[in-house]
């Protein structure tokens, strides 16, 4: 929702960028009222990450984007009571987009690896057949699978545990862990893969583990760990974000001082940058 709202507060504002320039101060009028949204609510979330941050004594960068939000917009509103032609509503509504289109697409990948994985994990059997040592079938839970296990499979069947190809021969299409299209062909002692579907061919696999040591398995753990647990790099950063945002700070302060005798205005543009 938030990025809606930025797509649509951007074209909105974009498009009172045009017209006849001795109309700039209507138009500018415009981009304040249009720019609302793009600015305070899809731009909202910067000003909650900043607010608990500060309030947890830990401020991250939403500090320094929901600052210069603020001085953007009280900025432009000097600006136009004054009857000065210089407005940020535009540059700032831009702004918010391309900052949350960039959390979208990030939190989209990490969604797709997530549910990617958890759906081979679905897709395992839940029932296979092993082999007694008169060579009969008999069905038993995957659950019960234990290194050693011999498992018939055939056409049609998903591997449901790690394990070594020991009778037959068949093609297996294996896109649901390399993202290959085209089947791939194993013969006699070539590791098969669970999650692999047998498209062609009749096998008997001997089973390296039970399920939950296969490599979908393990890589499914893996992957609801990162999304769990703060990794060590993301620790590492929580500690040193609050000195990177008052390192920016301090420049920001330090940026207005010095351009302060050129003016305020210039002053005010270059701090703007520095955030």
């Amino acid at each position: 929702c938030c990025v809606r709202g930025a797509v649509d507060g951007v074209i909105r504002v974009l498009l009172c960028g045009y017209g006849d320039p001795g109309e700039r101060h209507g138009l500018a009028r415009r981009q304040r009222q249009m720019g609302i949204r793009a600015r305070f609510y899809a731009g909202w979330p910067f000003f909650q990450g900043a607010w608990r941050g500060l309030h947890a004594r830990r401020p991250g960068m939403d500090v320094p984007v929901a600052l210069a939000l603020l001085l953007a917009w009280a900025g432009s509103l000097v600006n136009m009571a004054l009857g000065g032609s210089h407005v940020y509503f535009d540059s700032a509504a831009m702004f918010v987009f391309f900052l949350l289109a960039s959390r979208w697409l990030e939190q989209r990948q990490r969604m797709t690896i997530q549910q990617a994985y958890r759906r081979v994990s679905d897709t395992l059997p839940q029932a296979v057949r092993r082999l007694d040592g008169q060579q009969i079938a008999h069905w038993i839970s995957a659950r019960q699978v234990a290194k050693g296990d011999r498992l018939q499979l055939i056409q049609g069947d998903i591997i449901p545990v790690d394990g070594t190809l020991i009778e037959g021969r068949g093609a297996f299409d294996e896109s649901a862990l390399n993202g290959e299209p085209l089947p791939v062909n194993h013969g006699i002692n070539e590791p098969i893969h669970a999650g692999s579907r047998l498209v062609e061919g009749n096998i008997v696999l001997e089973a390296s583990g039970p399920a939950s040591s296969s490599l979908v398995a393990k890589i499914a753990e893996q992957v609801e760990h990162a999304q769990h647990e703060r990794v060590e790099v993301v620790r590492d950063w929580q500690r040193i974000a609050p000195l990177f945002t008052g390192g920016i700070l301090l420049l920001a302060v330090m940026t207005f001082i010095w351009h302060w005798p050129a003016g305020a205005a210039m002053a005010f543009e270059h701090t703007l940058a520095v955030l």
